[in-house]
């Protein structure tokens, strides 16, 4: 066997050292998020996640123009990626809906109305 005469810069000749990986979730924070809005500039994606929960109205003898209920939405998340990363993410959300989608059935899209929760339009 052969000794490679021009070993890569960093690697010394015959050089297989591994590095093992250590992955700590101890202190992960778990938050259930059933909002999100997107935003982007020239470098990163900004992906917000919340929670947003409808209010009921059900006094009786509202007035007519009462409205019927209100809708509170609390953003408690940003993840900040690069544009690598917001394609790797999107490749494997992807492939986790097909898998789902091929087991359960089609899921419907939120409504893309700008204003209705869940909505990637949504506003703040």
């Amino acid at each position: 066997m052969s000794e490679d005469s021009n070993p890569k810069p960093g690697h010394a000749a015959g050089d297989q050292r591994q590095f093992q990986l250590r992955v700590n979730e101890q202190d992960m924070a778990r938050q259930y998020a059933n909002a999100f809005r997107v935003n982007t500039t020239t470098d990163e994606v900004l992906i917000d996640l919340g929670f947003n929960m409808v209010s009921v109205n059900r006094q009786p003898n509202q007035p007519a123009d009462a409205p019927a209920g209100v809708v509170q939405l609390d953003w408690q998340h940003r993840a900040i990626v690069n544009y690598r990363t917001a394609k790797g993410l999107a490749i494997e959300l992807g492939r986790i809906v097909r898998a789902y989608e091929e087991r359960f059935g089609e899921i419907k899209p939120p409504a893309q109305n700008p204003g209705s929760p869940g909505s990637p339009e949504q506003a703040s």
